[in-house]
């Protein structure tokens, strides 16, 4: 378990669960689920440079998949990137009190299987759930799924908008859910803390092990549903600070400081309509205070033709700095072509072209395409 407030999802579960069947209150009702996503890709291209880490400076052309798990495509075929296994605990310990426990386990290189979520859910206030424990940060409409490739029509949520140095915390959440005429209304409350040992992210950019700490992470999200229209806005703020793992000391950041605020804004807007499918998000990570301001967006449409849906999307990445002599913005945008094929009601295979276009002043990680396929079941 990563640092933060350390909650012991394990413990404190198993200690409820064992309190209520001893007391004979509540028969235990408890539920395995889990999914699997097998993904296999490379990418190719003129032979671009690159600033990242010493870890890829062999590699001809790179395609970043995951930023957050440091899943990087190269020239040769890999399927350790983006594939990913995961196991999901519910156990209802009464009728308003729940436990929730997810295993994920992956193969990008260095990475062991880890609790993604442990929490345990009150929803004993008529339209309220409070939940505790540790939980994905919910920045994105996708956030709370993201990890279940069956779930969407692409191989990956664009990684323009998706993946950041952090992916849970440590804390509690409040969510109210109420109808008002033919619109659902799902708000969230969250807060807590974010300690991230030798972090995927960094190893992307440094050779040298970094720790990333959220600290005083609050924020909330408004989603409205009617029929065939969903949208949701979202905003977050913490601190934010980058040890160094040798050393013991924090990074200093561009503008000189070693710790900053950050802020996140974000909306997205999708629909259903018949056969077409529209997903878009919109958002802002405002780190100016200490390195920079990042703009990024995602536009999907999709038409289902029976058991294939045919998918285009474009996404971008663009960030201005006010410390130009110390940070190198990144600038990058992503057309995709995608083909989804529905084995099953829980299965599909899909396949992905990807061609990014980086126009940085100084390259980070080079213009390339890739290609990838995957195969996702839930079961």
């Amino acid at each position: 378990m990563r640092a933060g407030f350390r909650f012991k999802g394990w413990r404190v579960i198993s200690a409820v669960a064992i309190a209520t069947t001893a007391h004979g209150a509540y028969a235990l009702e408890t539920d395995f689920t889990g999914f699997a996503t097998v993904a296999a890709g490379r990418s190719f291209g003129a032979c671009q440079p690159n600033t990242m880490s010493t870890r890829f400076a062999d590699a001809c052309t790179r395609y970043v998949a995951d930023w957050s798990h440091a899943g990087v495509y190269t020239e040769d075929w890999s399927a350790s990137q983006e594939s990913r296994v995961g196991l999901q605990w519910d156990t209802k310990l009464t009728p308003d009190l729940s436990g929730v426990v997810q295993l994920t386990g992956r193969l990008s290189p260095g990475q062991k299987a880890s609790v993604e979520w442990a929490y345990l859910s009150y929803a004993g206030v008529k339209g309220w759930t409070f939940q505790l424990g540790r939980k994905r940060v919910p920045l994105y409409y996708y956030s709370d799924f993201q990890d279940i490739g069956y779930a969407y029509n692409t191989i990956r949520p664009a990684p323009d908008v998706y993946g950041w140095d952090v992916v849970n915390y440590n804390g509690g959440s409040a969510r109210y859910m109420t109808q008002l005429g033919e619109w659902s209304i799902r708000q969230d409350f969250f807060a807590g803390n974010e300690s991230s040992k030798n972090t995927p992210y960094a190893k992307l950019f440094y050779d040298a092990v970094k720790t990333i700490k959220w600290k005083n992470l609050v924020g909330a999200s408004t989603e409205l549903n009617y029929d065939w229209f969903t949208t949701r806005l979202t905003y977050a703020q913490s601190k934010y600070e980058q040890m160094d793992k040798a050393t013991g000391l924090p990074d200093a950041q561009p503008s000189g400081a070693t710790e900053g605020k950050q802020k996140f804004y974000g909306i997205a807007f999708n629909a259903d309509l018949e056969s077409w499918i529209i997903r878009s998000e919109f958002d802002v990570a405002d780190r100016a205070e200490f390195a920079y301001k990042g703009r990024f967006y995602l536009m999907n449409l999709g038409y289902r033709l029976g058991k294939f849906i045919p998918t285009i999307g474009v996404s971008g990445y663009r960030e201005s700095t006010p410390f130009p002599d110390h940070y190198a913005p990144l600038k990058n945008r992503t057309t995709s072509a995608v083909l989804r094929y529905e084995l099953t009601n829980k299965s599909d295979i899909k396949v992905q072209f990807d061609r990014a276009s980086e126009s940085s002043d100084t390259t980070v990680v080079g213009s390339s395409k890739a290609i990838a396929i995957s195969y996702d079941v839930v079961f």
